[in-house]
């Protein structure tokens, strides 16, 4: 009497079909992150940039670009990463919008270097690597 084979090719796809899975969800969610922090931090760096020049015009357009920015990314962040620090994330950001229209200098720059700590949290917690591994 034969078997059938019909059961291990079903095993091979299903293998194939997580191997597969879990490969998009150690890469997607890191490259997707890593690029929306490396943008808000650069935005950061030129808003801190603009405030210590006196540049109020290009701060507000700066706040602004990271607001944007954040905005686009937030809800696939939210799929992956922790929802109490997205939304601190956030507060900061819209923070500083409100504190460079009305060119608050001190606080704005505090504000700032808040959302770049953040953001370097934010790449740390989602790195992956050997050591995160064991």
């Amino acid at each position: 009497m034969k078997r059938s084979s019909h059961f291990a090719v079903a095993n091979i796809i299903g293998t194939v079909i997580a191997i597969v899975l879990l490969l998009l969800l150690f890469i997607f969610p890191g490259h997707y992150l890593q690029k929306m922090t490396q943008e808000l931090d650069a935005t950061a760096e030129d808003t801190t940039e603009a405030v210590l020049s006196g540049d109020w015009q290009r701060a507000r357009r700066d706040t602004l670009a990271m607001r944007e920015r954040f905005d686009r990314s937030k809800q696939p962040i939210k799929l992956f990463l922790n929802h109490e620090d997205i939304d601190e994330l956030e507060a900061h950001i819209y923070s500083a919008v409100l504190l460079a229209q009305v060119e608050e200098g001190a606080n704005l720059l505090d504000n700032v270097e808040h959302i770049r700590n953040a953001v370097a949290y934010l790449e740390g917690i989602e790195t992956f690597n050997i050591f995160n591994l064991f």
